[in-house]
């Protein structure tokens, strides 16, 4: 089997939107799929008996449908999907989400190569934490780092659009098609390098895709920067509490001049395992950046749990 075929095998079981699409098997099983293809020598058009006579009826019946083959011929031949099959696939994501691994991602641009940092955060900052996010993208520029986020207004576009003037690559994981209306709305700003995206070309935003958006987020980085969170409050709170409890990366939670509930979100964050970065330390964030691009954790680690030990 080669590379070619398993992503077209992957795109017509579990790509969103295309002909017929109702809805996905469970992604889980896309391993077994790829495993089945790879050890018979299969092609996509041919390995519906096959999955067949190992259970896999729906992915079979999918395979058997040569609209939705076709579709995922001209996605993979545009360039549209990175699957686990292709040798470009995020490393990141096989080691650390392993059975939730996206087996079909879309994309637009280049997935840059090289160590990446994520920079998330609240829509709504304070002017301190607007300079935070834009100084923490120019820093990660300055040390080769590619910054990954979500697409959204604040933290995410400060960082972006910082690390892009600097000269830096950037990678957007966005929550809608990206070809949907959503997309269309952020024109105004300078693309990212790569944008990427579960969503069916068209699909709108949904809150349960940007839930699985943050983990991607997360799941991307080598460490990750949470610049404002409210405790207990919007996605920002909610995608750092499920990445610490499942230890997906290291997390540094900034803490500086901001609201009480936000003040509170990071000092909460910090007791689940996140490394404090203090924006009073005028050095402090470019050597933490430092330390990301060298792989290692920073010095204030010493003081936290031992959860991120396995990374370094």
């Amino acid at each position: 089997m080669s590379a070619h075929e398993g992503a077209i095998a992957l795109c017509t079981i579990y790509g969103r939107g295309g002909p017929n699409w109702v809805q996905n098997p469970p992604r889980y099983r896309w391993a077994m799929v790829l495993d089945l293809m790879q050890s018979q020598g299969l092609s996509a058009s041919g390995a519906a008996s096959a999955l067949i006579r190992k259970g896999l009826h729906e992915e079979a019946a999918l395979l058997r449908d040569s609209q939705r083959l076709e579709w995922a011929h001209q996605c993979c031949a545009r360039g549209k999907i990175l699957t686990p099959a292709h040798p470009g696939y995020p490393l990141l994501w096989r080691r650390r989400l392993m059975a939730q691994t996206p087996p079909v991602v879309f994309v637009r641009g280049t997935l840059p190569s090289g160590t990446t940092v994520g920079i998330v955060g609240s829509r709504v900052l304070n002017a301190s934490e607007r300079k935070f996010a834009r100084t923490a993208g120019a820093s990660a520029s300055r040390n080769n780092l590619t910054v990954v986020s979500g697409g959204a207004n604040g933290t995410d576009q400060y960082a972006v659009m910082a690390c892009a003037a600097a000269g830096g690559a950037t990678v957007e994981i966005w929550p809608y098609g990206l070809g949907s209306t959503d997309a269309a709305a952020r024109l105004h700003r300078p693309a990212p390098t790569c944008a990427l995206s579960l969503c069916a070309d068209s699909e709108p935003f949904s809150s349960g895709m940007a839930l699985a958006r943050n983990l991607l987020i997360y799941a991307m980085s080598s460490q990750a920067i949470v610049v404002a969170a409210r405790f207990k409050t919007g996605g920002s709170w909610h995608g750092a509490v499920d990445a610490l409890r499942r230890r997906v990366t290291p997390i540094w939670v900034r803490q500086g001049v901001a609201d009480p509930e936000t003040q509170r979100g990071a000092a909460a964050l910090v007791g689940l395992g996140a490394m404090p970065l203090v924006e009073a330390a005028p050095s402090s964030l470019d050597a933490v950046m430092m330390h990301i691009a060298a792989g290692t954790l920073g010095p204030s680690i010493s003081a936290q749990p031992p959860l991120f030990a396995h990374w370094v």
